[in-house]
């Protein structure tokens, strides 16, 4: 018994020593070596230019080249020395980018606009996510500066809380979609209030009669302007305003669903809902079908932020189209402007067009 196990462990230390040397031979004996460039070109059959044109952006190379530099980068981990570029004149910039939600479609869509144009302006862009916790968008602020970025995209949790105002103020920052009450810097956004406006007044258009609202807190600026706006449609119709018919509701918590069928079977059977996002869209879907309602039939909706699923709906959604890649574009000029140059401290408001896509 006891010489068996020894032969097994014989057995296992043998396959053990059989697997390191073939690691070994694999890698061509470069274990604990340091990638190189010439390594990356190596494995992906180009030159070291190219390499270094794929990675610094200092000149189109072809897109098949590129995949076979990124692939062979990938494979070997490698990792450029930021440090010796910028010791080389070749400092890299780097945009820092807060968002609120990256599950929102809203987000998503910006933070994609913004990576694109800031690459087309060689600017690198660091990416976080507040959840909607102001305490961890104070955090990435902290560590942003540390990080020494160039400047700043971001979208504030709670609009009246002064704390930015401790920001160091010789970083620019852009506010995208929200506003702080206490802190100027420039901004890219629609106008909230007059979207939800006439996103409002269509479902009155529509024949309903009960239209209600569906949002976040009031710490969120967004939030706030869309219920101002929703106010506005509502007494324009010859109605008074009942705080009851707006419903607010917390990020991501598990019992929205059940919170909105409760809303939607309160004393005003509701016919006509304005979501303030897409995600609370989906929930209200979800509560509607729970409860056995149609839509259009019984309900009908005016949704901000078009989502794909909608498209594949049995029943249609309207929805308030926020021009998000003109958003994500304009903030990384604005930026990169405040970057480069800093005499004008005039702060620049974008106001952008929000389109009302209606579905029959």
């Amino acid at each position: 018994m006891f010489i068996a196990r020894i032969l097994t462990w014989i057995s296992y230390l043998s396959i053990f020593i059989a697997q390191t040397i073939a690691i070994l031979l694999y890698f061509g004996g470069t274990m604990g070596k340091k990638v190189t460039m010439k390594d990356v070109a190596k494995l992906a059959g180009v030159s070291i230019s190219s390499v270094s044109h794929v990675i610094n952006k200092t000149r189109r190379v072809e897109e098949h080249t590129e995949s076979a530099v990124l692939n062979a980068i990938g494979q070997l981990h490698f990792t450029p020395n930021i440090l010796a570029q910028s010791l080389k004149g070749k400092r890299t910039r780097i945009l820092g980018v807060i968002i609120a939600d990256i599950r929102e479609d809203f987000f998503a869509e910006v933070v994609k606009s913004i990576e694109l144009n800031a690459a087309e302006k060689e600017y690198s862009v660091m990416l976080c996510d507040s959840e909607e916790n102001i305490g961890m968008e104070k955090f990435y602020i902290d560590i942003l500066l540390s990080k020494g970025v160039d400047g700043i995209i971001f979208a504030p949790v709670d609009t009246d809380d002064p704390y930015v105002n401790r920001i160091a103020p010789e970083i620019p920052f852009v506010q995208i979609d929200r506003k702080m009450t206490h802190y100027r810097s420039d901004f890219v956004g629609i106008d909230n209030a007059d979207s939800a406006e006439v996103a409002t007044r269509f479902l009155f258009a529509e024949g309903c009669e009960n239209v209600g609202f569906i949002g976040y807190n009031n710490k969120v600026y967004t939030q706030k302007m869309r219920i101002e706006g929703y106010r506005t449609a509502v007494l324009a119709k010859g109605k008074k305003f009942d705080p009851s018919m707006v419903l607010k509701v917390e990020y991501h918590q598990e019992s929205t669903i059940d919170i909105i069928k409760g809303f939607l079977h309160g004393p005003s059977p509701v016919d006509g809902i304005v979501c303030g996002t897409s995600n609370i869209c989906w929930e209200t879907v979800a509560a509607i079908d729970n409860l056995g309602l149609k839509i259009p039939e019984n309900i009908k909706i005016v949704s901000y932020d078009d989502s794909k699923w909608f498209n594949f709906l049995k029943y249609p959604i309207s929805v308030v189209l926020q021009p998000t890649e003109a958003i994500g574009r304009l903030a990384v000029d604005l930026v990169i402007d405040r970057t480069e140059n800093r005499g004008d401290d005039t702060k620049r408001q974008i106001i952008l067009d929000a389109e009302l896509l209606i579905r029959r």
